[in-house]
């Protein structure tokens, strides 16, 4: 008897217990679903598609960083695409991603940073968009890792970039502050005939100059040499160190004789530009005019051994050709400074020429002033064309 009372009641609660199951499975969170690479794709706009295009300009494509998925970018990535043995279709999808996606850390300093950067700021963080991994963008990886159960060990790797890009494509950019309606020109659209209308017949073989070309404008690109100023300054001192021949050679018998687009001399400078780029200048310096080190080589000096962005910035030519460190001469002062007003004129279009430009060296200008170099003895093949530069500074 006892045992059918049981039952009795155990079936009496059935229909009072089924409305609660049924409440409490659609209270329930959904199981999350796995993050997943955003397509993107011409038309498209965003933050996202300003991370792909600082990832292209890693990747040695130089591309503008406008947020716009225009004809410009769908033609980088199929390029991208094209090199990577994938489907070049123009379509970041997740093998595009993958392959354009690099594992970053502290120390890290890159366009690629600056994808990072663009991301993490989408999120919430507020990071310099400047291409260095530091401590502050660290913590931004490592907050943004804990956020998304993630390991947290400050580096990128590709769960961390997936999290990023997924998050990212309901984030709108922010608008930039003062538009402007004249974009800086495109280094990559450079080409031999822009170079002869700035400099004439000055530039060097239409051949040799369009092979180095491609290397030149990603690396003009990557050090940020965009605006009509930096172009003009970098060009015109190109076109007087080599005619923008990547493979021009002083021919001085000097085992560290000037070569290249930025004329390297000697080993205080092949010894550091080869310890930063990773490749043994001292004991291959012929590597310093081979296309693939040579325009990398012309940005180092112009970025890291030379600070002289700022100065093109303020269009002070005279602190320029002080920078790049030939002895003095007003007479190719003057013609260098004449041949970056024709660039810049050139460049600027209908707008012309701007006003202050600064053709003459500060008086107290040294070479110390423009890079602090460890002293150390001259060897014997660097002393030679030393003491002749020192000679023709005093006629």
């Amino acid at each position: 008897m006892a045992t059918l009372v049981r039952r009795a009641r155990t079936a009496a609660l059935i229909p009072l217990l089924a409305p609660l199951l049924l409440l409490l499975a659609l209270l329930a969170p959904a199981p999350a679903q796995a993050a997943t690479w955003p397509v993107v794709r011409s038309g498209d706009s965003g933050v996202v598609v300003r991370a792909v295009q600082h990832l292209l300009t890693h990747h040695g494509i130089a591309t503008t960083v406008d947020g716009d998925f225009g004809p410009a970018t769908e033609r980088g990535v199929t390029s991208f695409q094209s090199g990577h043995g994938l489907t070049a279709d123009g379509v970041v999808g997740e093998r595009t991603w993958t392959a354009l996606t690099p594992t970053l850390r502290e120390g890290s300093n890159s366009t690629a940073v600056k994808a990072l950067q663009e991301l993490l700021n989408a999120g919430g963080a507020r990071l310099t968009v400047d291409g260095a991994f530091g401590p502050a963008t660290r913590e931004a990886v490592r907050s943004f890792q804990s956020s998304a159960s993630l390991t947290v060990d400050g580096v990128v790797g590709p769960q961390t970039w997936l999290g990023l890009a997924a998050g990212s494509g309901d984030v709108e950019p922010e608008p930039d502050p003062e538009p402007q309606p004249d974009p800086d020109p495109d280094p990559s659209t450079l080409t031999y005939d822009d170079l002869v209308a700035m400099f004439g017949a000055r530039v060097g073989d239409r051949t040799t100059v369009e092979e180095g070309l491609p290397s030149l404008t990603a690396e003009m690109a990557a050090r940020e040499i965009t605006t009509p100023e930096r172009q003009a300054a970098f060009l015109a001192t190109l076109v007087n160190e080599s005619r923008v021949l990547y493979n021009a050679d002083q021919g001085t018998g000097e085992t560290y004789t000037g070569r290249g687009f930025i004329q390297l001399t000697g080993s205080f400078n092949y010894g550091p530009a080869g310890d930063y780029l990773g490749v043994d200048l001292l004991n291959q310096p012929e590597l310093a005019r081979s296309l693939d080190w040579s325009a990398k080589i012309a940005g180092w000096y112009w970025t890291v051994a030379r600070p002289i962005n700022p100065m093109a910035d303020a269009l002070d030519m005279g602190r320029v050709n002080a920078a790049i460190g030939y002895a003095h001469d007003p007479d190719e002062d003057v013609e260098r400074c004449d041949d970056f007003k024709a660039a810049l004129d050139y460049l600027n279009g209908d707008a012309g020429l701007p006003s202050g430009i600064n053709c003459v060296r500060p008086e107290t200008w040294t070479r110390a002033a423009a890079m602090e170099r460890p002293t150390r003895q001259l060897g014997p093949d660097e002393a030679a064309p030393l003491m002749r530069t020192l000679l023709r500074g005093l006629r």
